[in-house]
């Protein structure tokens, strides 16, 4: 049985100072690097945009995680919304769906904060005062997993991803997919997981959103509560049940800008009975030129 732990953008870059990772109060994150195997991940293929415009497919993915059904003739895009600068969020996003529906000539959904799918053929025309910004388009995801993986998080871009690959997916009513979240609820539903699953996959948005709100405090203090209210749980039964638990962000992002960043992340991967290797704690700049 396999457990992996992705906190969403956890990671940024050490040579702008010191990183949320090291300064964030994670005994039991220590305690798994002192005991595991310590290295850096790529895990943006090289070529894919820094900020991740350039994902193929990204409506798909969102169609698949609120569960909207694409028409065979239709190509979704999923549509962002800010201003001034910063993501843009409807206090009716409903009427903000059918504005853009209307200008686009098609259905359009309001898919959480800033994001809406849109399946009409022309350009949306934003609310006054905002930017639009349309992902690109690409091709499904096509299926490589099957029901033995469960990936728990809250509806959004993984658990959606998770359902076009063939995963099965929980996502506890009290997730928010925001910057404070119920991580003892996810905690929960991959401990029921554990017994029935072979891969336990858990996502959490909230470094990654705090860093999007510009809030250094809320990404530490996000990473302080995966520290304690999931991973705590985690390995233990993962040590119990002899399994395997590895920890790892999707990619980095800046909190002083909300940046995505492509550059290679640090990973732990923790076994019993495997030696440890390489530095313990997950931290950048301990892994800087490290071979990957």
């Amino acid at each position: 049985m396999r457990v992996l732990v992705i906190p969403d953008g956890a990671a940024e870059d050490s040579r702008l100072g010191l990183t949320s990772l090291e300064l964030a109060r994670t005994p039991v994150l220590d305690e798994i690097c002192s005991q595991g195997r310590v290295a850096p991940r790529r895990t943006i293929p090289p070529g894919l945009g820094a900020t991740l415009d350039e994902a193929p497919g990204r409506a798909w993915i969102e169609a698949a995680a609120a569960g909207i059904d694409v028409p065979p003739e239709v190509t979704p895009r999923r549509v962002d919304l800010y201003r001034d600068g910063l993501r843009w969020e409807a206090e009716d996003p409903e009427a903000v769906a059918l504005q853009l529906a209307e200008s686009s000539g098609g259905p359009a959904y309001a898919v959480g904060g800033h994001r809406y799918l849109v399946l009409g053929p022309k350009e949306p025309r934003p609310p006054d005062g905002c930017r639009v910004r349309i992902w690109g388009e690409g091709p499904r995801l096509e299926p490589l997993l099957d029901a033995t993986t469960v990936v728990v998080g809250a509806s959004g871009g993984a658990v959606g991803a998770a359902r076009l690959l063939g995963a099965r997916t929980v996502t506890p009513p009290t997730a928010t997919g925001r910057s404070r979240t119920d991580y003892a609820a996810k905690a929960a539903v991959a401990l029921a997981e554990m017994p029935r699953s072979n891969r336990v996959v858990v996502h959490v948005a909230a470094p990654d959103e705090a860093s999007h709100e510009r809030d250094q405090a809320a990404k530490i203090a996000a990473l302080e509560a995966i520290d304690r209210e999931l991973l705590a749980p985690l390995w233990d039964a993962v040590a119990r049940a002899g399994g395997s638990l590895t920890v790892c962000p999707d990619h980095g992002t800046d909190p002083r800008d909300g940046t995505h960043l492509a550059e290679p992340v640090p990973c732990v991967q923790w076994e019993k009975g495997r030696p440890p290797a390489g530095p313990d704690r997950l931290v950048e700049r301990l892994l800087v030129g490290v071979a990957l």
